[in-house]
């Protein structure tokens, strides 16, 4: 049967709405600037300018200029302050003045895109990270919606686009989003004047509540780990590993049913890749920290 004309025109008419009003990341293109922690510090983002003006260390989180596309960008650098204590360079949205991160979302974007630049020191790596979590009223915890981090292993001189990708857990609406962006993400081997620039930070697309297939709904707990991590999966194991970021496995042990965990008691604190391969040959792969 065919569609009348006036149809296409109005669903033409709600996507292209959908798509032009979804919400975003607050100041996202870093062009609102206000004064916090002895320096200036973007608009809607909590940073550890505070931290470095304690310890009478130049600032770690930057205004640069030109942006990408308008007048200014955010910088985070890590730095060494008095006696060697390490001030790790990082943002997150966020209230400055309750110091609580996030910021309040009800959307399901597929992933955050945006620019970014990266001075790299021995060893060490940036990350962008994004947390959609709502409040469960019922265990008086949060649920953690969907989750996505992307790391950088190299320096990068001029402005390349980045996203990361959003994987869900579960069907229900997100009422917060959390975004942060960290000079330093190796925690073995932080090291001082590694640099982050971003841009244009921006969500884009819509997750449906089942574009998550069974196999991403894979929970690891606790957050960071200390001892044993606990797995649980929709499904039944066959294995669990650990890589270092280096991609070499450092744990790794046999797994079964739809519950399993892993002693990390004898590895150094620090960021893995922990990969789980359920019963039907599926692979998951999680990110992973040791405190």
């Amino acid at each position: 049967m065919r569609m009348p004309t006036n149809f296409f025109t109005l669903a033409y008419g709600l996507f292209g709405y959908l798509s032009f009003s979804m919400a975003q990341v607050p100041n996202g293109n870093f062009e609102t600037w206000t004064s916090g922690g002895g320096a200036m510090k973007p608009t809607g983002w909590i940073t550890t300018n505070s931290l470095a003006n304690y310890y009478g260390t130049e600032p770690t989180c930057e205004q640069g200029t030109p942006g990408f596309t308008g007048n200014y960008y955010a910088r985070v650098i890590s730095r060494t302050g008095p006696g060697g204590v390490f001030l790790l360079g990082t943002m997150a949205t966020g209230d400055t003045a309750s110091s609580r991160r996030g910021f309040p979302y009800t959307w399901r974007p597929a992933a955050l895109e945006g620019q970014w630049q990266y001075t790299i020191k021995p060893f060490d790596m940036g990350e962008v990270t994004v947390a959609l979590t709502r409040w469960n009223n019922a265990t008086g915890m949060r649920d953690q919606i969907a989750y996505g981090t992307v790391w950088i292993t190299d320096s990068i001189d001029s402005w390349e686009p980045f996203q990361v990708t959003l994987d869900y857990a579960f069907p229900d609406d997100p009422d917060t989003a959390i975004v942060t962006v960290n000079a330093s993400a190796s925690l073995i081997a932080m090291a001082p004047g590694s640099t982050m620039s971003v841009d244009e930070l921006k969500f884009t697309g819509i997750a449906g509540v089942d574009e998550a297939p069974n196999a991403f709904r894979v929970y690891v707990y606790p957050v960071p780990v200390t001892g044993p991590v606990h797995v649980s999966a929709p499904g039944p194991m066959r294995r669990i590993t650990v890589q270092d970021m280096g991609g070499r496995i450092v744990l790794e042990g046999p797994a079964s049913g739809t519950s399993a965990q892993l002693d990390l008691a004898d590895l150094a604190p620090g960021r893995y890749v922990l990969g789980i391969t359920m019963a039907n040959g599926t692979r998951v792969v999680k990110p992973l920290m040791k405190g």
